[in-house]
């Protein structure tokens, strides 16, 4: 599960970015609005371009990976899942569990 966290939390961290630089390009764009500069212009064009791939891949993220990252995590911790082992043992007349595991 901690996989899937790490993955989560970083894809947050990267969207919290673009909408950082969506507030910044749009606060310059609102105090250049006659006439924007070049340099705004292209930078603009290619957060757009960044926007669309964050998109894109929180998308992914969020359907495919996240959920095969957590999948994953329950069946291999140790005490649960199809990974887990349960005890060997016999029964003895007492009710006690005799453990034949060495």
């Amino acid at each position: 599960m901690a996989k899937a966290d790490i993955t989560f939390e970083s894809l947050i961290r990267l969207e919290d970015e673009g909408a950082d630089l969506r507030c910044l390009l749009d606060a310059f764009s609102e105090l250049s609005a006659d006439a924007p500069p070049s340099w705004l212009v292209a930078v603009q064009a290619r957060a757009d371009a960044l926007y669309a791939a964050l998109e894109d891949m929180g998308k992914v993220v969020r359907r495919d990976v996240l959920p095969f990252q957590r999948d994953l995590a329950s069946i291999t911790k140790p005490n649960g899942g199809m990974g887990a082992m349960a005890p060997m043992g016999t029964q003895k007349a007492d009710g006690q569990l005799v453990n034949t595991r060495k």
